[in-house]
């Protein structure tokens, strides 16, 4: 039986109340309707401004402001999965960076184990350190609570001082016709590029969710990145440097 749009965007609202964020996909799973009819109940909840969309869902407008923690919760098993396949490129003995943001949470369970030196500036890292094998390198500088990483002139000069083998970077999203990678912030845009410049591999970690999504700041061209590890979606067939996972 098919559930009624006025049942299934109150079942929406609801779920909005009890935890100020919904991810499409398991809105989908939950009431049993495709992606398409759930995208069409956010867009008309969010005309009656009863919500505002977000990459991979929606959130109360109780909150417009969604934080690091808020994020994360996003598509997890995505950046768990292209975290775990760009973690297979570390050996032991590299030295590697990791840049700020909740994509790169993830990375922490796969490296812990690996006899490598990490440079970070991720604070969503640092709180999951324990008995780790890894050697971890907290940047020091000015410290963003709403993204919990650390940014400044400080944290870029540390970031120079090293060479890394490996780069891993986030972003906010990359846009196919322009071939670019985007972020909000230019303090952050700093920080991964000075990270890139200092290592032999950059790999840049997106879920599907921030494709075709372009942002106010320019990070990079796609193909300055060794590879582009993302969640299995068909983008683009013309960039060789792209790693369906």
């Amino acid at each position: 039986m098919v559930m009624l749009a006025s049942l299934r965007e109150e079942l929406i609202i609801k779920e909005l109340h009890e935890k100020g964020i919904v991810n499409i996909n398991e809105i989908s799973e939950m009431l049993g309707a495709s992606l398409a009819t759930i995208r069409r109940d956010l867009t008309k909840l969010e005309n009656e401004n009863k919500l505002t969309r977000i990459h991979g869902g929606a959130k109360s407008n109780y909150s417009l402001e969604l934080t690091m923690s808020e994020k994360l919760i996003l598509n997890y098993n995505d950046k768990k999965a292209v975290c775990k396949s760009a973690s297979d490129v570390i050996k032991d003995g590299d030295c590697i960076f990791i840049d700020g943001g909740s994509t790169l949470e993830p990375m922490y369970e796969y490296i812990k184990d690996k006899a490598i030196t990490v440079v970070t500036n991720n604070a969503l890292i640092l709180a999951k350190i324990k008995n780790s094998k890894a050697k971890f390198i907290m940047v020091g500088g000015d410290y963003l609570p709403h993204y919990n990483m650390v940014v400044g002139t400080f944290a870029i000069n540390q970031i120079g001082n090293y060479s890394y083998d490996h780069c891993f970077i986030g972003c906010t999203g990359i846009n196919l016709e322009t071939g670019l990678a985007y972020t909000v912030e230019q303090e952050t845009k700093d920080i991964k590029i000075t990270a890139m410049k200092n290592s032999n591999n950059n790999y840049l970690l997106i879920d599907s969710s921030k494709i075709n999504v372009k942002a106010f700041i320019k990070i990079a061209e796609l193909n300055a990145f060794t590879k582009i590890f993302v969640n299995k979606v068909k983008i683009a067939e013309d960039l060789d440097n792209l790693i369906l996972v």
